[in-house]
């Protein structure tokens, strides 16, 4: 189960029983909103044709719904929608994990789903086809590797061999880069708590020599509509902004204000900000280092940045259209 979403704050807690609901102590359905879990996958179900804009299953997402729940005919899933439950225990926790793993057992349910998801299947929404049909290229030209390439490699790759995307994903390669740049630089503050802005100034100017000499986030007006997409992407950009002029206290104060907002907007609280003069700390985690001299210099720079940059779902599209090639290879074998 490690790689179900919601494992780690199980694991997170002090023992059984593991509870349930809205409350700070909940560790299941807690805040599917404020974890990103709607966005996460409802977005992807509605751009492959399986839900609606109600969020309702389409006539093939109810189909393949009816697939995945023949391999897992009891009831274990009847806790999550029993609102007089607030905790669950071990037993109960572990009835549920072994129907999930029969729910994830159906190989042609599975097979269903992820043509569904890596093709548009014969809806082809969009671009959907187009990214297919170069993934599938991809991985084809990539064949004989035992890991599937990082999601920046196809990136180059569809902004050099795909005519309707080669400029959309010219510019989404500039906007990782933005994001790698700010995500660094917002990690290493968090481990700068009682630092001094001119502590923070002073190592700021360490990214000087940043390879992406003007970072900046692409226009995406006429592809993106969604409101809280672009007041985020705002937020990038005039950090970035401040960065390529090397206003180093201004381009602090810009990613500070960015995570305020979005913590804000998500019913959170700042992770780090401004405290007489220094940068106070109040969330403990694992904090980030800024690049050495010698990790933004020439070829090794390259795969710093195929490490670190961002998926944008493309590695789990490419790893599933691995997984779902190699069931169909061994299938004709």
């Amino acid at each position: 189960m490690s790689g179900v979403l919601g494992v780690r704050r199980i694991r997170n807690s002090a023992n059984f029983p593991v509870q349930l609901g809205s409350g700070l102590r909940a560790r299941i359905l807690d805040n599917p909103r404020q974890a990103g879990l709607w966005g996460l996958y409802s977005t992807a179900l509605t751009a492959a044709g399986l839900t609606n804009g109600m969020r309702r299953p389409t006539d093939e997402g109810a189909q393949i719904v009816h697939m995945f729940l023949e391999s897992a005919p009891c009831d274990a899933w009847r806790i999550a929608v029993n609102t007089q439950r607030s905790q669950v225990d071990e037993a109960e926790l572990t009835r549920v994990q072994a129907w999930v793993v029969d729910l994830l057992s159906n190989p042609a349910a599975r097979r269903a789903l992820a043509d569904r998801l890596l093709s548009g299947s014969g809806a082809r929404h969009l671009w959907h086809g187009e990214v297919f049909d170069q993934a599938s290229a991809f991985m084809q030209d990539k064949k004989g590797n035992e890991d599937v390439p990082p999601a920046r490699d196809f990136l180059h790759w569809l902004s050099e061999k795909s005519a309707p995307l080669q400029d959309f994903a010219a510019r989404v390669l500039r906007f990782d880069e933005s994001l790698v740049l700010s995500a660094l630089t917002f990690d290493w503050l968090l481990g700068c708590h009682g630092h001094s802005s001119r502590e923070i100034e002073d190592k700021m100017a360490t990214l000087a020599n940043w390879p992406f000499a003007q970072p900046s986030v692409p226009d995406f007006s006429y592809d993106i509509q969604d409101g809280e997409w672009r007041k985020r992407a705002q937020g990038v950009a005039a950090f970035c902004d401040a960065m390529a002029r090397g206003a180093w206290r201004e381009a602090t104060e810009r990613l500070l204000e960015h995570h305020a907002g979005v913590a804000r907007r998500r019913g959170g609280a700042p992770w780090c900000y401004w405290e007489d003069d220094k940068i106070k700390v109040v969330m403990h985690t694992t904090p980030g280092r800024l690049p050495a001299a010698d990790d933004i210099t020439g070829e090794k720079f390259s795969g710093w940045m195929r490490s670190r940059s961002n998926d944008f779902f493309l590695k789990a599209f490419l790893e599933v259209l691995h997984q779902v090639d190699g069931i169909k290879q061994g299938a004709s074998a």
